[in-house]
């Protein structure tokens, strides 16, 4: 693998010899070309040719086709920004449903949707796919809006409108995949707003989905009931006892002002009886379920079928070919792409066989600075973006490998593909409940994932690297070792024999250390195999503990895993039992002694809080353990093991009520044990988050009556006092939308970064300092300035010699453009010099390149207030003072021992009372920590 003019190494494909390398991929063909489809055309050969292995797919829509709808906000997948909707055909790898394995693979395939984050997807991951951006969903300029974006400028869901193209996408590939209200409430959540506080956006999301005049119905909207004879509104709550009765003029409460009129206390009003109120400003009121279901009275009854099937209809015909047509042959063919620009940082390889990658893993996994499997990028795209890392060799794993994506029911075990996306496992876990056979595993997996991330990272991220990345707080890793999981791993003794030859691992002992597992550089997980569990008196609880819900890494996790065994009719007895933490150590562990210790003992709640005290011993963590919270993390374990007891005493009940019906059928001979007592308060503690249905976001504004008829919000006819003063050329009155949200909806607004850059345009990347505290020695750029494409790099004599001035500051010059040799650095990230280059990414890299040099540290770092006080450390120049009163002499004239000894209350109102003490607020943590 020789250095390119970079110093990186690649791989080189010029001659024979360099292709004797890949002995598959020779001996079938391959092609250099990614197949790319973009809004339902395809992209031309020369702009296909100019993906690169390392370079994203939102760098490609953007930079080479100037599809800018899409934006680059966290660069990690957290804010959704960048949305777009993979379209692919893909065989049925769903799991069957008897014992027999086989698939159920009757259709042959279907079109599948998902959105994805284009800042972390590669764009040679693409190949064969379908991608639709925001521009290929509707536009202005071409006046067919989609429903969608229509809802959103109606509804108010924009304002900045940065987010909006990503939030507009991510609905769209719901809406593809014909999302109920709850599945859409449950799966968008991988899309950040700053702006809006998300109510309008989801009133817009629903407006559309497949159930949504059903759910209308069946909401409170203007429901009666029965019995009672009251009416509700839109906000649910009855019309009789709102706040705002009086003035209100909606139909609900018309309806039940009529409805009411038998009340006498009301005839008695109305005839004079009562002292009347003074009158109120008529209000209106508009909510969620109010806006949805109005929303639907203005879509075109003839146009639903069109928008809905428009995924459909873009997908190209090419893309559904036989395997042995032109195009499905093409596909089929290994893809090897060099980076041949002056980035040249790596290859792209992606296998078709499972035997073409395990041979690439042989030849290139134990070579210089190795090679990385791909299939999500969601952790590989971090570590090259933000930690640098350099990976020469990138191995795409094809979807036609079966046994990396395929799910499959034995009688023994569910077989997961490593490389099956997160998403899909999801789906079929959740399609498995209620199956006998797999129920009691398929449903904590599920419950798992449904908080794993954002649905735009399980749609492509894997079960495999999750395993092979080894967090220490990864949400699955304890769930799989609770549930006894083994993993396959797959290799070849060499590239001549292509023997394949499997060894399997339990998933517990997989993990050696930390971020470290046992995988040798040349072998694969191919699949995970979970034993499935007893039809009854086994059971299987995930645990999650974070920040907030969604899209957060957990603080600590948790997978328990137990059975019981009923004694006589005495009572239940623990006879295994798994408790597998996550966040407790530098690797996922198991509670080894807790659990030994309850083998054997009651199943009671007594016995339980024994071995809470127990489990907190086990797991005891020193104040200074990396990620702090100590006494917090322990504490979470010690409930995650009681609201388990709590847990599984519910599904006990269940169970015990099915033998009751059927012993025979369960071979259980009754009466049964007495089930466990549990405390009535207690119960609320088998509620948790990671098992509960997501809450339904809804909301109610209360305004003054509108003076128009116009929009989805209508209600009240205009007094003839202001139709008068209503022309159709003013907006007085009108629920007015957004001028510029029909633009970002269908991302034509044009921001900063989406101006197109000028021809021979260079890019600037600051070289900043690493350290502070010490003296600048030197400034060495010859390394930055060997890499193709570094034009030149300047510091502070470079600027001297042309004459600049290096003092800046608004009022005093106190601050300079580049530090000089030989002064002291104040600050960690003070400008040293600017390193110039023909693209951003490539100044980056020679930024990076540059050599720094620092002298020792001659003073302790001040990093902390506490710091600052023991350094004496103080900001004593303030040019603005503002003085009113005197704090000394109050403080002196309150020093009144007498009254300090009466009650608070009892003490002169002007009294100053002294605190003393320390206080301390923590900064914030966003997701992006």
């Amino acid at each position: 693998m020789p250095p390119n003019k970079s110093g990186l190494n690649v791989l080189s494909y010029e001659n024979d010899d360099d292709l004797d390398l890949l002995y598959s991929f020779k001996k079938r063909g391959y092609r250099t070309t990614p197949i790319l489809y973009v809004n339902g055309k395809q992209i031309s050969p020369d702009l296909a040719r100019k993906a690169r292995p390392n370079q994203t797919l939102l760098s490609f829509l953007r930079d080479v086709l100037r599809l800018t709808g899409s934006k680059l906000g966290c660069a990690e997948g957290g804010c959704g920004a960048c949305t777009v909707m993979i379209s692919r055909f893909e065989k049925s790898n769903t799991a069957s449903s008897n014992d027999e394995g086989t698939n159920d693979d009757n259709d042959g395939g279907a079109i599948k949707h998902y959105a994805v984050n284009a800042c972390l997807m590669p764009v040679l991951a693409a190949d064969g796919c379908h991608i639709t951006t925001v521009e290929g969903v509707g536009s202005v300029k071409d006046d067919n809006l989609h429903p969608i974006q229509r809802a959103m400028v109606d509804m108010h869901g924009s304002q900045c409108g940065f987010c909006t193209p990503g939030i507009i996408v991510a609905i769209y590939s719901l809406l593809a995949n014909n999302a109920t209200t709850a599945h859409m409430e449950e799966h968008l959540d991988g899309n950040l707003c700053r702006c809006t506080g998300y109510r309008p956006i989801w009133d817009a999301a629903r407006s559309l989905c497949s159930d949504i005049e059903d759910v209308c119905t069946n909401k409170v909207h203007e429901h009666m009931n029965a019995e009672m004879g009251v009416i509700r509104g839109p906000c649910g709550t009855p019309c009789r006892s709102c706040p705002e009765r009086d003035s209100c003029e909606m139909d609900c409460n018309a309806k039940d002002k009529e409805n009411g009129k038998t009340d006498q206390k009301e005839k008695s009003m109305e005839n004079g009886g009562g002292a009347k109120s003074a009158p109120k400003e008529n209000l209106c009121c508009s909510s969620s379920v109010d806006k949805m279901s109005s929303y639907q009275s203005v879509l075109p009854k003839d146009s639903a079928s069109s928008w809905r099937n428009q995924p459909i209809d873009m997908f190209p015909d090419s893309l559904t070919s036989a395997p042995d047509s032109e195009i499905g042959m093409e596909l089929f063919k290994p893809l090897l792409v060099v980076d041949s620009t002056a980035h040249g940082r790596s290859t792209w390889m992606k296998p078709t066989t499972i035997l073409e990658l395990l041979s690439l893993l042989r030849q290139y996994g134990e070579s210089d600075n190795g090679c990385k499997i791909i299939v999500g990028n969601t952790e590989v795209g971090i570590e090259t973006k933000f930690k640098h890392a350099v990976y020469p060799c990138l191995i795409y794993p094809s979807q036609t490998i079966d046994s990396l994506y395929d799910i499959t029911i034995t009688s023994t075990h569910f077989r997961l593909g490593a490389c099956t996306s997160l998403g899909t496992v999801q789906q079929e876990c959740e399609r498995l409940i209620g199956n006998a056979n797999v129920d009691r595993i398929a449903k904590p997996i599920y419950n798992m994932l449904r908080w794993f991330a954002s649905t735009q990272i399980r749609n492509v991220a894997c079960l495999g690297g999750n395993l092979v990345t080894a967090s220490p707080i990864s949400d699955m890793n304890p769930m799989l070792v609770s549930m006894n999981a083994n993993l396959v791993v797959a290799s070849i003794s060499s590239i001549s024999e292509g023997s394949i030859t499997r060894r399997i691992i339990p998933v517990l002992d997989f993990f050696c250390s930390y971020r470290t597992v046992d995988l040798k550089p040349y072998e694969l997980v191919e699949c995970i195999d979970v034993p499935l569990t007893r039809e009854i008196f086994e059971y299987v609880v995930p645990f999650k503990q974070a920040r907030r819900r969604e899209d957060d890494i957990s603080i600590v996790t948790s997978g328990m895993r137990i059975i019981l065994a009923p004694k006589e009719s005495e009572h239940y007895v623990i006879e295994d039992m798994t408790l597998a933490f996550g966040g407790m150590a530098p690797t996922t562990i198991v509670a080894s002694e807790t659990a030994s210790n309850l083998i054997g003992m009651p199943f009671c709640a007594q016995t339980f809080k024994k071995g809470g005290e127990i489990l907190r011993e086990e797991l005891k963590l020193p104040d200074d353990v990396p990620g702090g919270q100590a006494e917090y993390r322990i504490t979470v374990a010690s409930s995650f093991l009681y609201q388990f007891f709590l847990t599984v005493a519910t599904e006990l009940k269940m169970d015990a009520d099915k033998i009751q019906m059927d012993p025979i059928k369960y071979g259980i001979s009754i009466p049964l044990p007495p089930l466990p007592l549990v405390e009535e308060e207690e119960m609320s503690g088998t509620q948790q988050f990671v098992s509960s249905k997501k809450p339904s976001s809804l909301g109610m504004q209360t305004y003054p009556t509108p003076k128009v008829v116009e929009g989805i919000e209508k209600k009240i006819s205009p007094t003839p006092a202001t139709a008068a003063l209503q022309t159709s050329s003013n907006s007085l009155g009108k629920p007015l939308p957004h001028a510029s949200a029909p633009f970002h909806c269908t991302g034509e607004a044009i921001y900063v970064d989406d101006i197109p850059t000028p021809p021979s345009t260079l890019h600037a990347f600051l070289l900043l300092a690493t350290e502070c505290d010490v003296t600048l020695k030197s400034i060495n750029k010859e390394a930055a300035l060997k890499i193709p494409g570094v034009v030149d790099v300047y510091t502070h004599d470079d600027l001297v010699k042309l004459g600049g001035e290096n003092a800046i500051g608004p009022i005093m010059h106190d601050e300079c453009v580049f530090l000089p040799v030989g002064e002291k650095i104040v600050s960690v990230g003070q400008v040293l010099g600017i390193v110039i280059g023909n693209s951003i990414e490539i100044s980056e890299i020679g930024a990076r390149s540059v050599k720094v040099e620092y002298g020792e540290k001659q003073v302790q770092t001040i990093v902390s207030i506490d710091d600052a006080i023991k350094a004496g450390s103080f900001y004593e120049f303030a040019r603005h003072t503002l003085e009113r009163g005197d704090v000394d002499s109050v403080f002196c004239s309150s020093d009144n021992k007498e009254e300090e000894k009466e009650p608070l209350s009892m003490q002169p109102r002007e009294r100053v009372v002294k605190v003393e003490g320390s206080f301390r607020c923590g900064g914030q943590e966003h997701f992006c920590e």
